[in-house]
């Protein structure tokens, strides 16, 4: 029996990746070629959940690893504090390049008549993110990445402990490169130096064209294909999410009585679970952690239809411009809204309408 291509579990790796082209090759360069000059060695992706950040993560660490790199991985989620696993992991893998001794040679006779040993003192273990990272770097042969995922989790005193340890490898022109990913946020205070710092490739939303692709290739895996009405029907639902993308698949592919060929009605009858699910993966996530008047903001979009002007929400609600404009700005540093010419906005994630004017 064939398997469903479609991969839309958060964390499963996807047989088609779309729309992240630009990054990926940067990121090839800093591995096969490294040069310290290269801007791209530290870089954070930051965009929603269902973006397809962790997906694309995974794709850089198996770039590392294919150019001879280790790849020190962790995240900033619930656990141990961060740094302390950064060092034990980094520990853990010195251990396996230069095991320590554990006796050592004190004494030879003439002639190796006798021999003396004694055993070796362990040393005070190292639990600085600089120097275990220092260490590492010089024992690898072609150099480490370190990867961290769910970033936003991090705590300011342990970004600034990573901060200070990556400037210290960068600075002595080692080869060393950290990629980040994280959730954007609406807290508009100032951002660590160590994120800002850091390239910020785009992870915005796909291209219709690469969605297509997406869907086609993907689909071709189990030997299907699209009706081309079906597809573009697909395509027009995915709205550019990559998650989106792989959930109508899903359900399509699910759907048809002939694993051949997608059709039309495969595809509309995939859109009510696909929409569900991603309301609750990704949409509904956002919308907890907007304020009240941020809400309401999202509220006058979807009764204005999109685009929606600005000025017309500002009067729906008596805000002031400035009132206005600081809700745009959150709304759109959270991944919710983008804007759509002078003095417009609309949704950045589809569903998102509807979710907001149906749950309140």
């Amino acid at each position: 029996m064939k398997a469903n291509p479609f991969t839309p579990g958060f964390g499963s790796q996807p047989p088609v990746i779309v729309g992240r082209d630009d990054v990926i090759e940067r990121m090839r360069t800093v591995f096969e070629g490294f040069d310290a000059r290269n801007v791209h060695w530290a870089a954070l992706l930051r965009a929603h959940r269902g973006a397809g950040k962790t997906v694309l993560l995974d794709e850089i660490q198996d770039l590392a690893a294919a150019a001879g790199w280790w790849v020190l991985q962790e995240d900033a989620g619930a656990g141990p504090p961060l740094a302390a696993r950064v060092v034990d992991r980094a520990l853990a893998r010195l251990a396996e390049l230069r095991p320590p001794p554990k006796r050592r040679v004190t004494e030879v006779g003439a002639g190796g008549a006798h021999i003396s040993v004694e055993a070796v003192t362990p040393q005070t273990r190292i639990t600085s993110v600089r120097d275990v990272l220092e260490r590492l770097v010089a024992a690898e042969r072609n150099g480490v990445l370190l990867s961290i995922d769910e970033i936003h989790n991090a705590s300011d005193a342990t970004l600034d402990e990573l901060g200070n340890a990556v400037q210290h490898l960068h600075r002595q022109r080692l080869p060393f490169a950290v990629v980040l990913a994280g959730l954007p946020t609406s807290d508009r205070r100032a951002e660590p130096t160590f994120l800002a710092r850091c390239q910020h490739p785009r992870i915005g939303p796909v291209d219709d064209a690469e969605i297509e692709r997406g869907l086609v290739e993907t689909a071709a895996v189990s030997g299907t294909v699209f009706e081309p009405r079906a597809l573009l029907r697909a395509v027009s639902f995915a709205a550019g999410q990559p998650y989106m993308m792989q959930l109508v698949g899903y359900h399509a592919w699910e759907h048809a009585d002939d694993k051949a060929l997608i059709t039309v009605s495969d595809v509309t009858a995939a859109t009510s679970p696909a929409q569900a699910e991603f309301d609750r993966a990704v949409t509904s996530q956002i919308v907890a952690k907007v304020s009240p008047d941020q809400r309401r903001f999202l509220e006058a979009m979807a009764d204005l239809g999109m685009p929606a002007r600005i000025g017309d929400i500002r009067e729906r609600y008596g805000w002031s411009s400035q009132q206005a404009g600081t809700y745009r700005q959150r709304l759109m540093d959270a991944g919710a809204i983008r804007p759509a010419g002078h003095g417009l906005v609309e949704f950045a994630i589809p569903g998102l309408g509807a979710y907001v004017t149906s749950n309140e």
